[in-house]
């Protein structure tokens, strides 16, 4: 987002304060902005009682400490840590550092015909409440809607155009809702990432979902 080649956790907090962020996704073709890196606890001081957060913590050793600074401010309840999780050995890592501590965690998984099965048998253990799902054809994921609202997993799908899987992306959707966002929806998808809110709002509204 900055536009920087540094490492973040090669740098102090006192230089990451000072770097101006890039609009957008970033890059050296995005203007610099006048907003700079905030800290955790400025994030959640803004976001209290207002929006729910989803928290991707890259460096899993964080985790156990995130969690708790996310409760002690009273904020178990508006956040969501994630991690990715594609097999067991991952799995049982986070189990070990102690990610089912009072603040949901959403695994980010890939699905594939080949292998989905078997990660759903890996969530299984660590009972999400949903998923980041990634997938190599959409059907791998209509094919065991059943599955997942047994386990009691819902989906979540990113459509941001430099993160969407099988062109189901916001741009294709601005034009085309029912190619994309309608889809996602009939393959169960509960939870659409995108950059174009309102015009998903009204896609959602059109078909009749309510409080969108």
């Amino acid at each position: 987002m900055a536009g920087r080649a540094e490492d973040p956790e090669t740098l102090t907090i006192e230089q990451l304060r000072i770097v101006h962020l890039r609009n957008r996704n970033g890059g050296v073709h995005n203007p610099l902005t006048d907003q700079k890196i905030p800290t955790l606890f400025e994030v959640l001081s803004v976001a209290k009682d207002c929006i729910f957060i989803d928290l991707d913590v890259k460096n899993r050793d964080l985790i156990p400490l995130v969690a708790e600074y996310v409760k002690t401010n009273g904020m178990a309840g508006q956040v969501n840590i994630k991690a990715r999780v594609n097999n067991g050995a991952q799995a049982k890592a986070l189990q070990q550092k102690g990610v089912l501590t009072g603040v949901p965690f959403m695994p980010k998984s890939y699905f594939s015909k080949d292998t989905a099965d078997e990660v759903l048998d890996v969530l299984s253990s660590l009972s999400p409440f949903m998923t980041e799902a990634s997938f190599d054809e959409l059907t791998t994921l209509s094919e065991r809607q059943s599955v997942f609202a047994a386990q009691g997993i819902s989906l979540w799908v990113n459509t941001l155009n430099d993160g969407a899987y099988c062109g189901l992306d916001d741009s294709t959707a601005l034009h085309s809702p029912d190619l994309v966002w309608g889809k996602l929806l009939d393959a169960g998808v509960s939870v659409i990432q995108t950059d174009e809110p309102e015009a998903l709002q009204t896609y959602l509204r059109a078909r009749s979902y309510a409080d969108v």
